[in-house]
């Protein structure tokens, strides 16, 4: 079994924030190079913000992802148009994609995932600009694809205030629960899936389900830890504890 590393620092806020960065998403790129957090990119091999990489052309950038290439798409705003660009063929294009789209491209960059603001009961996926709905119990907060390209990972919460981690096959559209009552974040949840496909990493305030009276509690240590879920039992242990 190869040796578990320890958790290395690549990045830090200057000052500390606080509650207003609660929502806020990260996404490392394919290459494991870049990372996008909080609109800003991340070089990650050198520990510092990559202002260099956001590419100009837009009035107002609102967020960013990484494309079917691993290259840089922007959300943003050009002209009358506000939605996501690529800078294919040198300018900002318009991608036929909603402007309330989270998307993430499949491995092979041949098809488009993703959520929507407008859509939370819901997870779209299929070629760029001819998506399909797929309806998901409960509010989505998160999703990954699978190494293979025909499956999601989605984490969506539960009225109750828990969450359930789902495998969703494309083909038939039929989810399969992986693991319930899982305490993570009720906003944003990001996902990210192992190279071999049997395993998912998300972000959880405890390995057990949520406790009504801590969350109710002022004080209650809710930070979260990173945690190990087998997609095959469901099982799940801390990674990188909760500092």
């Amino acid at each position: 079994m190869p040796r578990q590393q320890s958790p290395e620092q690549v990045f830090a806020d200057s000052p500390n924030v606080w509650f207003e960065e609660y929502a806020t998403r990260a996404r490392v790129s394919p290459d494991g190079r870049w990372a996008i957090y909080s609109r800003r990119i991340l070089d990650l091999q050198r520990g510092r913000e990559a202002k260099e990489r956001v590419w100009p052309g837009l009035t107002e950038q609102r967020g960013a992802a990484f494309g079917s290439r691993g290259e840089l798409v922007l959300l943003g705003t050009r002209g009358s148009n506000t939605g996501w660009f690529t800078q294919a063929g040198g300018s900002p294009t318009l991608l036929p994609l909603p402007p309330d789209a989270t998307p993430q491209w499949s491995p092979d960059g041949g098809e488009v995932a993703f959520s929507r603001a407008g859509a939370t009961d819901s997870v779209f996926a299929g070629p760029l600009g001819s998506a399909r709905a797929y309806p998901v119990a409960g509010v989505v907060t998160g999703f990954a694809w699978l190494p293979d390209g025909g499956s999601l990972v989605v984490i969506a919460l539960e009225p109750r205030g828990a969450s359930t981690l789902s495998r969703l096959d494309l083909a038939s559209g039929h989810a399969t629960v992986v693991a319930r009552d899982l305490d993570a974040p009720t906003l944003f949840s990001p996902v990210a899936v192992a190279p071999d496909g049997r395993r998912a990493y998300v972000a959880l305030a405890g390995s057990g389900a949520p406790s009504p009276e801590a969350r109710h509690e002022p004080h209650a240590n809710r930070q979260l830890g990173i945690y190990e879920v087998d997609l095959g039992t469901g099982n799940r242990h801390a990674v990188v504890p909760a500092p």
